[in-house]
């Protein structure tokens, strides 16, 4: 039986803009069909199963009164999408998936694919996600060019006992050395509630370009609507997310064990800072502290 999970907005309420680099990643783009669904499976469903984390992290901000240039609302944002650059910057193309065939019935329907994606989760340690689902396929050859279509239908577990139903659907046009890729997954969380991630992917002769578009929706109101933009060009990448009129550059540097975040303001009337730096805690929770 389906364990229900009440979205806190706290948790999800990503509305920041930025822009990400590490000085140890140098190639993050997600090139093969696996990779983009497996970013697109861990990332939505690592937004439904961190809330304790979030508001843990949110409860650390309150007691804080570290100087900086921001306002506690925007140091607030900026925390809260901190975990999904992590997930991005720390996995680039090292997600594990394991696929095998099948004939599993959950809740009166037949599933014939089985997949287990294991990643790097924002602790460093190594966690995986559960996929049931069936697959419809069609591809279309004309001239020069090739069309190809993928519907995936099935269930998405995040522990033992809790899982949601999610549907993911694919094109890919490729004409010589042009390949274009359009996905969308997407996580029911309710009747009218959802999490959805769009997927634009174009690739020609040395340049990379890749869109992710995330978008949260509960009671069918959209909570959370913001773009992660990844290009890459001569092997170096940079992050880019964009929500409304706002965005941020972040410099992610890495001593040893420690994330430092150098975070910056960039519009037409200020250059303003903030230095963050993550801590795991003894209970497993992530925390950005601001860092001085």
């Amino acid at each position: 039986m389906k364990k229900i999970l009440l979205l806190s907005l706290n948790a999800i309420f990503l509305t920041a803009g930025l822009v990400a680099c590490s000085s140890s990643k140098t190639n993050t783009t997600f090139k093969n069909d696996k990779d983009i669904f497996s970013l697109q499976a861990v990332t939505g469903m690592s937004m439904l199963s961190s809330y304790e984390g979030t508001a843990h992290i949110n409860k650390l901000l309150k007691r804080s009164n570290e100087r900086s240039d921001f306002t506690e609302e925007q140091v607030t944002k900026i925390k809260e999408v901190l975990p999904t650059v992590d997930l991005l910057l720390d996995n680039e193309t090292t997600f594990l998936s394991h696929v095998e065939e099948v004939n599993v019935e959950i809740d009166g329907k037949l599933y014939e694919t089985k997949e287990e994606i294991t990643f790097l989760n924002n602790d460093l340690s190594s966690s995986s996600y559960l996929l049931f689902y069936n697959i419809i396929e069609e591809k279309v050859e004309e001239d020069e060019e090739i069309e190809e279509k993928k519907d995936m239908e099935g269930i998405a577990y995040i522990d033992e006992e809790t899982y949601y139903p999610f549907i993911s659907k694919e094109e890919k046009e490729v004409e010589d050395d042009e390949v274009e890729n359009t996905r969308k997954f997407m996580i029911l969380t309710g009747e009218k509630s959802y999490i959805e991630i769009k997927e634009e992917y174009s690739y020609e002769s040395d340049e990379v370009e890749q869109k992710l578009h995330y978008e949260v929706v509960q009671d069918n109101q959209k909570i959370v609507d913001y773009k992660i933009k990844i290009e890459n060009e001569n092997q170096e990448n940079e992050i880019k997310v964009e929500i409304g009129e706002m965005n941020f550059k972040v410099e992610r540097e890495i001593f040893e064990d420690t994330y430092i975040y150098k975070i910056s303001l960039k519009d037409d009337e200020t250059n303003q800072m903030v230095t963050l730096k993550r801590e795991i805690l003894e209970d497993g929770t992530i925390s950005y502290d601001i860092y001085e």
